[in-house]
């Protein structure tokens, strides 16, 4: 048996909120999966499971709960995924809107609970740009916690907390919910969010320097501490390149597939159909490794982490491609921390420099 895979299904691309920084872009076209491509996959993930164990299913939008196709709603889509008995886990994450109608939130987490077969973590995203968070009270989190007090239940509720680098959200739900989980992330500056780098919790490449982290600080901290196994001087003093180039070996390198119509390699290569896996329906047991076959350099991702991998082909490529590689170790240049990596992955391929690498290989 092979290292796990950690899928993300996007059902849809539809939202109904308007957030200032929406990670998606605005005016995006909406994707939809439909039913028939939805069964596909369940036969990908019944044909896959024999060769890699599924860590855990993530379901995602846009807004997954809106998501509805020829008879089938989101709550019918956990239900299928947790009875294949081949997920360890399943995670949806929602804005929460629609949960603030109690009628609606107890009708949806009732028919999610009696449908799956063991939890579901229902990630409730609240940050100061969902402007969910009132006076201290959450109302989506009060109906998602009134159903968890029900006999028999079966849906975790965490609060999916996203941190700008001035930021007490975390604070507040600490004091106003200290039973609930935190799952605690920095801003990522995607979609309408790509000019709020100023606000982004993110360190300089080519320095030690910290302070770029803001309220996240002690989240990265304990994240990099425990998973790199270092002591907190340790990690004060590593230099930044070093620190998010080692995480980037902890965030799956291409073990979470990107889904919607197609399995795609990861997203920042989503757009890039020359990185899609396969279709839906077509994932075969050993898609992964042939695809590895036709792109070494993405080997050298996975066993070097991602800057490592792009520094081994320096001395190959064109000057205004080293330029590009020397600004993005330059002090006065910082990458969010967001994803353990994927935004300097996410920086390598916006720059082109993963483009002119795979000529080289």
């Amino acid at each position: 048996m092979k290292d796990s895979i950690y899928p993300a299904l996007q059902l849809t691309d539809a939202c109904n909120k308007r957030c200032r920084v929406c990670l998606r872009v605005p005016g995006e076209k909406v994707h939809h999966l439909d039913r028939e491509t939805f069964s596909r996959y369940l036969a990908d993930l019944d044909r896959l499971s024999t060769v890699y164990p599924i860590g855990f299913q993530f379901v995602t939008g846009g807004e997954p709960t809106l998501w509805k196709d020829d008879g089938l709603d989101v709550a019918d889509v956990l239900s299928a995924l947790s009875k294949t008995g081949k997920i360890r886990s399943i995670t949806m994450p929602t804005n929460g809107k629609r949960l603030e109608n109690r009628d609606f939130a107890e009708t949806f987490l009732e028919k999610v609970s009696c449908g799956v077969d063991h939890p579901v973590i229902i990630g409730l995203s609240v940050a100061e740009y969902q402007e969910n968070l009132i006076d201290g009270k959450c109302l989506a989190l009060d109906h998602l916690l009134a159903h968890t007090e029900k006999p028999g239940h079966n849906i975790l509720p965490v609060a999916l907390v996203t941190l700008f680098k001035k930021d007490e959200t975390d604070q507040i739900l600490k004091k106003n919910y200290p039973g609930v989980f935190q799952r605690v992330t920095p801003f990522a500056p995607m979609g309408a969010g790509e000019n709020e780098i100023e606000e982004c919790p993110s360190l300089s490449l080519g320095d030690s320097d910290k302070k770029g982290l803001g309220a996240f600080y002690p989240y990265f901290k304990k994240d990099v501490t425990g998973r790199l196994s270092i002591r907190d001087d340790e990690f004060d003093a590593m230099p930044n390149r070093e620190i998010m180039n080692r995480l980037s070996l902890f965030a799956h390198c291409g073990r979470s597939p990107f889904v919607d119509n197609a399995w795609h390699y990861c997203l920042p290569f989503r757009e890039n159909p020359d990185f899609d896996l396969a279709k839906v329906g077509e994932m075969k047991e050993d898609t992964l490794e042939r695809f590895l076959e036709t792109m070494p350099f993405l080997q050298r991702i996975r066993t070097m982490g991602v800057i490592d991998a792009a520094l081994s082909y320096r001395d190959r490529l064109t000057r205004t491609t080293r330029d590009k590689l020397d600004y993005l170790e330059n002090p006065d240049h910082r990458v969010s921390v967001a994803y353990r990596g994927c935004m300097v992955c996410k920086e390598l391929t916006q720059f082109g420099i993963w483009d002119e690498i795979r000529t080289l290989t």
